[in-house]
């Protein structure tokens, strides 16, 4: 994945593969398995154009139910921190912590790699070592770097990517929140579907229109509805 970044990725490759990353931590985390080094060197592409992530030396087997686990000596957080969520290193920067929640850790992930996949950057220059100060990681919106690069995106993925990227992880969507409303925007949906060059397949454009179509005869149902109770 780190050689296409610096190739260059299309705007819809770029959200295929966010969401095909987004449905891959879902299943991690459904099990509990929470990947601490998720950055693109540790993703591969097939040939077949699917995204694979791989390199779980440093992954930690949490509750499933909670994604939480307790702290001891032999939990260490991985020497590259790029990949973990503010929270969970200022758990790791506090002498009395004595759990680790990773529940909200994945849907930053989604946040920062599909910034990186779209721009070839990191959305926080030098995470996370220049946002530390006195122990704890804290930013705000105005220190991202690059956002307005992924205004050309549908507007509703950009609204997913940004409140992914928040400090404060209640503000973050789940990543069920996250793959399902990829999956029922139309503008995404025709992304996903792409074959990477602007062009959409035929069964993509079908299923696009149907949707839409179908969308049209519930609003019309109910508008009918609507003015039958009316009179």
């Amino acid at each position: 994945m780190a050689t296409k970044i610096k190739t260059g990725l299309t705007p819809e490759r770029a959200v295929r593969y966010a969401y095909q990353l987004a449905d891959t931590m879902y299943y991690l985390q459904q099990r509990g398995v929470i990947h601490q080094t998720l950055l693109p060197e540790n993703i591969q592409v097939t040939s077949n154009d699917k995204v694979m992530v791989c390199n779980f030396e440093t992954a930690i087997q949490t509750d499933p139910a909670t994604c939480t686990l307790l702290v001891s000596h032999s939990l260490i957080a991985p020497s590259n921190r790029m990949g973990l969520s503010p929270e969970v290193l200022n758990t790791f920067n506090r002498r009395d912590a004595e759990i680790v929640d990773y529940s909200t850790q994945y849907p930053w992930n989604f946040g920062t790699l599909s910034v990186i996949m779209a721009t070839g950057l990191h959305p926080l220059r030098n995470y996370p070592g220049r946002y530390l100060n006195e122990g704890k990681v804290k930013y705000r919106s105005h220190n991202y770097q690059n956002l307005p690069d992924i205004n050309k995106y549908p507007s509703l993925f950009c609204r997913l990517v940004k409140r992914s990227l928040s400090c404060d992880p209640v503000r973050r969507p789940t990543l069920f929140q996250i793959t399902s409303i990829m999956k029922k925007d139309s503008r995404t949906l025709t992304m996903m579907s792409s074959n990477g060059r602007g062009k959409t397949s035929v069964g993509a454009r079908q299923s696009v229109h149907r949707r839409d179509s179908a969308r049209e005869h519930s609003e019309v149902e109910r508008s009918r509805e609507q003015g039958t109770e009316s009179l």
